[in-house]
């Protein structure tokens, strides 16, 4: 079997992926009655040319985008990972306890080891069903499977047992506390938490529910 050019797997491949789901999603908005041309529309201005819209992009579609890039680079070495959803928990897990336990001195310090602290987490986490697969011959599919189950109990009882905050009936971490100390100021980003499954049909995908707030103002601007 021959393999395909390079430039064909860069940019054909990837632009043909966009035409084929656009396609789709035309026939299936025709299907309900609606205009393609207008959804498209109505996704680009929603999307480009409000200021809502950046936040709620990136936000939604972060662990979609390093979930599939978890998947490709295994299915790079022959390896269909499975536990991406698992991983990002734990990688999750792991900037929530960076970001609490360590007292950074400035705010672009705490980013840099929040990126380090989900990375160590999330291989760590990875690191196990591949052990098991190279040392006992156990199936990484169903291993990685398995091990999102376990990482959304490990998730639970971190959030309800060790990171909530004495008083708190919401199954949340603290907020993170960033140091600006070029203003002299603490901001108050964010908390790990459980994704409700009234916004998401899946509700064991976990995330990183953002809040930003300067701890001076009174204007809060969470997301609700």
């Amino acid at each position: 079997m021959d393999v395909m050019p390079k430039w064909v797997d860069i940019i054909v491949v990837p632009l043909f992926s966009l035409f084929l789901a656009a396609a789709l999603s035309a026939l299936l908005i025709l299907a309900i009655g609606e205009s393609p041309i207008a959804a498209l529309d109505l996704m680009i201005e929603g999307t480009l040319f409000r200021s809502a819209g950046w936040g709620y992009m990136l936000y939604y579609t972060t662990n979609f985008i390093f979930t599939g890039l978890a998947v490709s680079v295994a299915f790079h070495a022959a390896l269909f990972n499975i536990g991406g959803e698992g991983q990002a928990m734990i990688g999750g897990l792991g900037v929530a306890l960076v970001c609490l336990f360590i007292p950074w001195p400035h705010w672009t310090l705490a980013i840099v080891g929040a990126l380090i602290g989900a990375a160590l987490f999330g291989m760590i986490w990875a690191g196990l069903p591949a052990y098991l697969q190279a040392k006992r011959g156990s199936h990484i599919v169903i291993t990685t499977i398995m091990f999102n189950f376990i990482a959304a109990g490990v998730l639970n009882f971190f959030l309800v047992d060790v990171l909530k905050p004495a008083g708190s009936m919401d199954p949340a971490s603290a907020n993170f506390r960033l140091r600006n100390t070029s203003f002299g100021k603490v901001w108050t980003c964010c908390s790990l938490r459980r994704r409700q499954a009234s916004e998401n049909y899946n509700d064991s995908y976990d995330d990183l529910r953002g809040t930003l707030w300067n701890d001076g103002d009174k204007h809060h601007a969470r997301r609700k």
